[in-house]
């Protein structure tokens, strides 16, 4: 079972949003159960080029073939990322962040707990 949770960051100059970041996603998943993360990122006029996703400080990449997804894409003035671990490990556990080309970064824990 996996319990979503939401954090977000947000930059205002003179009383303005111009740039945030929101993580939202599974925090707590039994190993062998998919993990879920979503990070949206804002900007004005335009949303960040690109974001990146790391695991207690390594860049994590796309590998279909391990079970690691990450897609993009942009909706209005919103870049989202989703990154996706098919079948979760304990060793998945730890501390995921998604950084923006605009140098804002969002922070979500996961535990994997073990089965029975």
């Amino acid at each position: 079972m996996a319990y979503p949770l939401d954090h977000a960051v947000y930059i205002r100059v003179n009383g303005y949003c111009i740039a945030a970041i929101q993580v939202s996603g599974t925090e707590y998943v039994e190993a062998n159960s998919p993990i879920q993360l979503m990070c949206n990122a804002t900007g004005r006029p335009e949303p960040p080029h690109s974001v990146d996703w790391y695991k207690d400080g390594s860049v994590v990449r796309s590998d279909a073939n391990g079970g690691v997804i990450i897609t993009k894409k942009i909706e209005t003035r919103v870049l989202v990322s989703m990154l996706v671990v098919k079948h979760s490990r304990i060793s998945d556990s730890g501390t995921y962040v998604c950084r923006s080309s605009n140098g804002e970064t969002g922070t979500i824990v996961v535990h994997v707990l073990s089965g029975k």
